[in-house]
């Protein structure tokens, strides 16, 4: 994402290099400070022009290796409004990112294996995730999706190693395969009602996963909703839900408790599969 070389006939803004022939003689004093070159960081992010005049970023220029950015809200006078796939894909230096506001998708890899990062700030103008947007950002801690994102596709936080905490906004509607399988440090997840949907996997390999409630707009559990979760202790089920596949929740804890309200199907598949339960 950080390499992709720009199309011939597009202006690239770029930060001078150190073997421009005009360059002059240097000394010490006259090196760019840290926070020069995050001033010029504009300098390093390539572009489309979308039909609307705006600008889609597809790459980011790693060379100056800054380990902190705030993207562009606009360049040239061209508002940003999305984030292309693989755009900041590999960038191994970053560790915090300030992604402003008027920025509404992020296309397919986006911030895949940015294995130092540990925040992002997102504004509270996106809406749209692309599949596997974070996976493998194995520094990440913490995540706050904003109102108005309406889906976490497949793969979005997958290998997420270090995510301790995420915040799931009251407008996503569906979480989507695998898109937080081994975040292994994360211990609770709540679903907002707005859930009205969660694919397969989605929580598999959490192995410090502990609590999990439930949407209490969802009717189905899906087939390995939160497989090989050892430590799983408490999963809180809402009367809306009707079914429960067998595998639901194997490998899960042998200590695991249902919470459900009495005469639910949760309490009846509880009974039947031998699972501790209590009423809520």
């Amino acid at each position: 994402g950080g390499i992709n070389p720009a199309p011939q006939e597009q202006t690239i803004y770029y930060y001078p290099d150190e073997n421009d022939e005009e360059e002059e003689e240097n000394d010490d004093d006259d090196e760019p400070t840290y926070e020069e070159l995050q001033q010029a960081d504009a300098a390093n992010y390539y572009y489309n022009e979308q039909t609307d005049g705006s600008y889609m970023i597809y790459a980011y220029n790693q060379e100056l290796g800054l380990d902190d950015i705030t993207i562009p809200s606009e360049i040239d006078g061209h508002k940003i409004t999305g984030i292309a796939a693989d755009a900041f894909c590999e960038c191994k230096n970053l560790k915090k990112v300030t992604v402003p506001e008027g920025i509404t998708s992020f296309g397919y890899r986006a911030f895949v294996d940015c294995t130092s990062l540990e925040s992002i700030s997102l504004p509270s103008t996106l809406k749209e995730l692309g599949n596997n947007s974070f996976q493998g950002c194995t520094s990440l801690k913490s995540i706050e999706l904003p109102y108005g994102v309406t889906s976490i596709p497949l793969f979005s936080f997958s290998g997420c190693s270090s995510l301790t905490e995420v915040s799931i906004p009251n407008s996503v509607e569906d979480i989507g395969w695998f898109s937080f399988n081994d975040c292994t440090s994360l211990k609770e997840i709540v679903l907002p009602d707005s859930v009205k949907k969660v694919d397969a996997d989605a929580f598999s390999g959490c192995t410090s996963l502990t609590n999990i409630t439930i949407s209490s707009s969802m009717e189905r559990v899906v087939q390995y909703y939160s497989y090989d979760c050892p430590n799983l202790k408490n999963i809180t089920i809402p009367e809306s839900v009707d079914f429960i596949p067998e595998e639901a929740f194997e490998n899960c804890s042998p200590d695991l408790t249902i919470k459900c309200k009495k005469g639910s199907y949760a309490e009846t598949y509880a009974k039947e599969h031998n699972i501790n339960y209590e009423y809520y």
